[in-house]
């Protein structure tokens, strides 16, 4: 018996090492098994994501298309295809514990390497977009800095129409210069305004009674059609607590529980009576207000822009010929026109870009303020008209009052709702019409500021310059520095800029001054009713105060280690 029973010990002794190979065998199928349903779980989620990334990227242009369809602009979603809508899916959890930044370090649930989690892709495209921009900016502060160095350079070195040996000759060239470009500076004005005019006419014409103005009535009819259905479902798919906190708060409430559960009736948990009132209003409207403040103003901005430089060229170009006409024949006509050839261009160049920046900053203004008025004017304008009946919901109490709240908004709605809808539609409607108007308005003071410009660097030919010509020379000497230097940094951040202007060596001639000038610049100043002021020595007689010329050197060594320090700066 002792012989029978040592039997099945001895037989599980022999099978143990069977036993053992077979675990491991085990345990190497169930890693082999893991590492392929890792490899499987991240081929399926890599496919998901780029599933996901399709069909958001095609229900993006389906939903432009749709909302152009709804507000009545027949598009499909193929115009939008240039639109590129960038989508990363991304795994934060695996990207955290990959990077070691997870309480639970180590391997992901799913990916095994950082990039399958899309977080650096991401990370690569916002520093790509935030680079893009710090470099724009970067490039329009070395551009303007640059033209403004080098237009204040050549102002200073430019030439002027002088009277030589004070004849009278002289003093008419002056004066048939002030006299011709007097005559282009009002028929420029003139044919500003006549744009300035046209300008408001299309913006008119196109933006309020082509645009906005008949989608905002026919949005206004179909919110106002609308209403009292919208107000009836509130009292259907709310209970009590969530409708009475709603209208405790003007209409406007976030609910847990909505949100919780997903409601597409209330995306987020967000109900909002008085945005779903003027949902209508504002998908009315929705793809015309963006075509036309963020496509179609810049069109007309950038044309207005045009022809104002047209305009200025061909007022100076007109001036010219007047003045070279005046001239005639004289021995210094070649002389004078050389010097006025030269101011007209710069003038151009010059007022062009500033114009051109004008435009810039007023087009960034309008797109801005144009962004949040549908929002902003239209629900606040449906809240003011329901707040009674919610503030006369909010003291009832006692048995029935869910259905005496409810009565009294749906009674709000239609009593008031019609003519809260339009009269919303309407304010809009005012308000994009008084934002146009101020667009007018400022483009008008940008155009008169170019006129204002042209003409004070034109008036420099003829007028008396108070610094003589190598006070002017060392000025623009300092300047030159800080030009080269503005070029190269322009150079630097991929910035095409002109040459800076040229400093040519200073050739002194003996000028014989303006006896006109100089005899009315002598003539003693009228006196003053009251004061011993009026007794003081005529400021012409008095002897200009001159700086020292080690204190210049030290102004302009201070002027362009300052100048360059922003720069660098920036």
């Amino acid at each position: 018996m002792v012989c029978a029973a040592l039997a099945p010990r001895a037989e599980i002794r022999a099978l143990q090492p069977q036993l053992a190979a077979a675990r491991k065998d085990s345990f190497a199928a169930d890693a082999v098994f893991q590492a392929e349903e890792r490899k499987l779980a991240a081929i399926c989620a890599r496919a998901r994501n780029a599933y996901s990334r399709e069909r958001l990227q095609q229900d993006f242009h389906q939903g432009l298309a749709g909302v152009a369809a709804q507000a009545g602009d027949h598009s499909s979603a193929e115009q939008y295809a240039a639109i590129q809508l960038p989508v990363f899916c991304i795994s934060a959890s695996d990207a955290q514990r990959l990077e070691g930044r997870s309480k639970t370090a180590g391997a992901g649930s799913v990916f095994r390497r950082l990039e399958q989690t899309e977080i650096p892709g991401l990370r690569r495209h916002l520093r790509a977009a935030a680079e893009r921009a710090r470099l724009r900016a970067q490039r329009r502060l070395a551009r303007s800095l640059f033209h403004f160095i080098d237009s204040a350079g050549a102002v200073l070195l430019g030439k002027v129409m002088r009277a030589q040996n004070g004849d009278s000759a002289g003093r008419d060239q002056r004066r048939h210069a002030a006299a011709a470009f007097g005559a282009a500076q009002q028929q420029l004005v003139a044919e500003l305004e006549d744009l300035v005019a046209e300008l408001s006419a299309e913006l008119q014409e196109e933006f309020l009674d082509a645009g906005l103005s008949p989608r905002l009535a026919k949005g206004g009819q179909v919110a106002a059609e609308r209403a009292l259905p919208r107000a009836q479902g509130w009292g259907k798919k709310l209970n009590w607590s969530t409708y009475r906190a709603a209208v405790h708060r003007d209409g406007c409430f976030v609910s847990p529980s909505l949100k919780a559960r997903g409601n597409s009736d209330f995306k987020g948990g967000l109900v909002d009576f008085n945005g779903q009132l003027a949902d209508p209003i504002l998908d009315a409207i929705s793809t015309c207000w963006d075509e036309l403040f963020n496509r179609r103003l810049e069109q007309l901005l950038r044309e207005f822009e045009q022809r104002s430089l047209a305009s200025l060229d061909a007022a100076v170009a007109a001036a010219r010929q007047r003045l070279a006409a005046a001239l005639g024949g004289a021995s210094e006509a070649e002389a004078q026109l050389a010097a006025v050839d030269a101011a007209c261009k710069q003038v151009v160049a010059d007022e062009g870009r500033k114009l051109q920046s004008r435009v810039s900053q007023l087009l960034a203004d309008v797109t801005a303020a144009a962004r949040a008025l549908p929002v902003d004017v239209v629900e606040p304008a449906v809240r003011d008209a329901m707040r009674p009946a919610y503030h006369a919901a909010k003291g009832d109490r006692g048995a029935g009052v869910f259905g005496r709240m409810k009565g009294g908004v749906e009674g709000s709605v239609v009593e008031n709702g019609r003519g809260a809808l339009v009269s919303a539609a309407g304010a809009l409607e005012q308000q994009a019409a008084e934002l146009l108007s101020g667009l007018v308005g400022r483009v008008r003071t940008a155009v008169g500021e170019l006129v204002k410009g042209a003409g004070a660097r034109l008036e420099l030919l003829w007028d008396k310059c108070d610094a003589s010509a190598p006070v002017r020379h060392a000025a623009a000497s300092a300047l030159h520095e800080l030009a080269s230097k503005a070029a190269q940094l322009c150079k630097r951040a991929g910035e095409k800029v002109p040459k800076p202007f040229s400093l040519e060596p200073l050739k002194l001639t003996p000028e014989v001054p303006d006896i006109t000038a100089t005899a009315a610049m002598a003539r003693p100043s009228p006196p003053t009713p009251t004061g011993p002021a009026s007794h003081r020595t005529p400021a012409a007689t008095e002897p200009a105060t001159r700086l020292h010329p080690e204190l210049h050197e030290q102004a302009r060594s201070a002027c362009s280690s300052g100048l360059l320090s922003s720069l660098r700066g920036n």
